[in-house]
């Protein structure tokens, strides 16, 4: 028995935990709309990605909404692993600054879901930024 246990413990596996104790693990709309300073709506207009680096993504956003925070025209975002964007697709950013990490909130997103019945889920979400935000699309 002694020399199953040590063999587990010499061949067992190393585990990465990413938590984000802010948000209380959550990825609920309203928390992240009271926590960061920043939400807003872009699009990706140019993309590079580096393997060899921390920050493995860049980003060049125009920004066509500002749901809260400043003034934002276009931004350059930088993201480690977490943040895979596709280009010319349409985001919702909930985020402190331009450095994006695992615990900031992205999803994709678009107005046009509102009009879109079958899609419920989306649609859903929407209508919840929306009433967060005031917004009148």
């Amino acid at each position: 028995m002694k020399k199953y246990v040590a063999f587990l413990l010499l061949v067992s596996t190393n585990v990465i935990a990413f938590e984000c104790p802010e948000f209380n693990n959550s990825k609920e709309l309203e928390l992240y709309w009271e926590k960061q300073p920043q939400v807003f709506v872009a699009h990706v207009v140019m993309g590079k990605y580096n393997e060899n680096s921390s920050v493995r993504y860049e980003y060049d956003l125009e920004v066509s909404h500002i749901l809260k925070g400043g003034k934002i025209e276009n931004l350059h975002v930088k993201g480690d692993w977490s943040l895979s964007l596709s280009m010319g697709t349409q985001y919702v950013f909930f985020t402190k600054n331009e450095n994006i990490t695992f615990c900031d909130l992205v999803l994709p997103f678009s107005y046009d879901w509102l009009e879109r019945p079958d899609i419920p889920v989306k649609r859903k979400y929407v209508e919840k930024i929306v009433k967060l935000s005031g917004y009148k699309p």
